[in-house]
């Protein structure tokens, strides 16, 4: 489904038959009946090939190309198939065609399905999706490390991503839902989330006077952010904002590099971009501590260490064979290209890995790890080590120089999604807890007159489930029936409006009373406890308290949640 509306946003006249579409029954005639309804026309009845070919001629319809997608290739009858193929290929020449057969089994499904002859005339090239985790690195890379968007997340937002990511199964749809949401969430709520973007667009001469970007409540709301008075910045620096800013948009270029270079050599190790884009949040930098001296003494006893993906890039690179490590620094030289502050650190490794290299051939040892392995002892071995212990350094200079944490930058809010409640809110949510909330703030939700005028006291007037909850707090977890109905009872009937003795007036003063004056009358007892009885239902079916049991069929048990 995603690629019929990929290919029909790129212009492509698509079309898409199931296994229901081919029967063997009725032969090659539903699917092409089933074609010139999807390309010409929903009511056509006939099977002509000729109405496809005439059709593709006229309005422009040759200038896209046509697209079939046909879906359980393998539950599709093999003979009703090959002749559709025969058919289409015949009418090649005035309508070409792009057929997809999607394969659930084995790659060469097509050849024990299909004929010989539709064989001979397909084209046939062969593309796999790449796997859930690696789509979602193509996004990532997209949205947080192409130039910069505007956006990005903190380090607890980020992990919070990864974890519902997995926790969904790994599905690629589960993690543009929260991306979606921490975007709609971060411009919503951040007024000063645009600011780049025109900042970007404008220069700085428009971020300063009356009539630019920074009036006085946006300049208000800029220095009452919390990374602003952290690091003591006053409005006396105000010709030094659109600077601050500058060096905000400017950051995540050497910033996304970096992660994509640690990426690259993570690869060996079969190591995800998220995981990597991840521990680089970290605002306080604790993968830097693997770069000390005694980091390989301590980080086998340090338990959050062995987790790190710093750590295993890091160790992977001991392993690495001269071909391994040759390839790695040729991907770098590519990355930092435009980047000349680490491009000139990657391009001074190159002449030791020729040496590396050449004295491998001179001893004619294989470029296997294993086998390097067992020679500790030889020049190349030390060679070996000594260029590993070097790009481990162009790694340290990296993080240390350019992976400033986006945390710990002054109005980094203007970018920087941090609120991590709000994204689990909105994704997992809290039904019960917000019934429960809203139950006891009914009348800030409903805003009527009679509750406006009494505030949160109980009126007879509010809904039911409502007043019986409200109630309920006043009692224990567990709550006992008749104390909470009589309670309940009192709040529908008031003491005023019980019987009164009658007063002796006159028969013409009666009638000068107006009806809407006379206050309405009580419910009856039946009433109250048929009312009784649907409040108590709703709150059970809400799951805000426990049904009577049989040991004590007089009371039930209130259940809370949140704080």
């Amino acid at each position: 489904e995603e690629l019929h509306l990929q290919l029909k946003s790129q212009g492509c006249h698509v079309a898409k038959l199931s296994s229901t579409d081919f029967s063997a029954k009725n032969g090659v005639g539903d699917c092409l009946r089933g074609l010139l309804r999807q390309f010409v026309m929903p009511t056509i009845d006939v099977a002509d090939v000729t109405i496809l070919a005439s059709w593709y001629r006229e309005n422009k319809n040759h200038e896209n190309p046509v697209v079939i997608i046909v879906d359980d290739t393998e539950r599709c009858p093999g003979s009703v198939l090959s002749d559709l193929i025969l058919i289409l290929s015949e009418w090649a020449i005035k309508v070409p065609i792009f057929l997809i057969m999607g394969v659930s089994t084995a790659h060469d499904a097509p050849r024990k399905i299909l004929s010989v002859n539709a064989l001979q005339r397909l084209c046939a090239s062969r593309f796999t999706l790449s796997s859930p985790a690696e789509r979602m690195d193509a996004v990532l890379e997209a949205v947080f490390l192409k130039p910069c968007s505007g956006f990005t997340v903190s380090h607890k937002v980020a992990l919070f991503m990864r974890s519902y990511f997995l926790c969904q199964d790994g599905t690629l749809t589960s993690f543009v839902r929260t991306l979606k949401i921490a975007c709609l969430q971060h411009f919503s709520l951040e007024p000063l989330s645009i600011m780049l973007e025109h900042f970007c667009q404008d220069g700085i001469n428009q971020l300063s006077g009356g009539t630019g970007l920074l009036t006085e409540a946006t300049m208000k709301h800029a220095f009452d952010l919390p990374s602003v008075t952290r690091n003591k910045i006053t409005r006396s620096t105000y010709e030094m904002l659109p600077q601050f800013l500058l060096d905000l948009q400017r950051m995540p270029n050497p910033w996304s590099i970096v992660i994509l270079c640690i990426y690259e050599a993570g690869k060996f190790d079969k190591l995800r971009l998220l995981d990597i884009f991840c521990e680089t949040l970290d605002p306080e930098a604790r993968y830097l501590k693997y770069f000390s001296p005694s980091a390989t003494v301590n980080s086998q006893s340090h338990i959050s260490g062995r987790n790190s993906v710093i750590r295993q890039v890091l160790r992977k690179l001991r392993d690495l064979s001269p071909s391994q490590l040759s390839s790695l620094l040729k991907s770098w030289e590519k990355l930092t290209a435009e980047f000349s502050e680490i491009n000139d650190k990657v391009m001074e490794l190159h002449p030791f890995m020729r040496s590396v290299e050449a004295a491998g051939q001179r001893q004619g040892l294989p470029s296997s790890p294993k086998k390097h392995a067992s020679r500790s002892h030889s020049k190349l071995e030390k060679e070996l080590k000594a260029m590993t212990d070097k790009v481990s350094a162009v790694i340290e200079f990296m993080l240390r120089e350019y992976m400033k944490p986006v945390e710990s930058v002054p109005f980094h809010e203007i970018l920087c999604f941090k609120t991590v409640d709000k994204l689990q809110s909105a994704l997992l949510g809290d039904p019960r807890g917000r019934i429960q909330s809203d139950l006891l703030e009914s009348h800030s939700i409903l805003h009527c007159m009679c509750c406006s005028q009494r505030g949160t006291a109980l009126l007879p007037s509010m809904h039911d489930t409502s007043i019986l909850y409200t109630l309920a707090q006043e009692h224990a977890d567990v709550i006992n029936l008749h104390d909470w109905y009589q309670s309940f009872k009192t709040i529908l009937i008031p003491r005023s409006s019980k019987a009164k003795p009658k007063s002796k007036t006159s028969s013409k003063s009666k009638k000068r009373k107006d009806r809407c004056e006379e206050p309405p009358e009580p419910p009856t007892e039946a009433l109250v406890q048929a009312r009784f009885c649907r409040a108590v239902m709703e709150l059970q079916i809400a799951g805000l308290i426990r049904m009577p049991s049989k040991r004590r069929p007089d009371f039930v048990q209130r259940v809370v949640f949140g704080s």
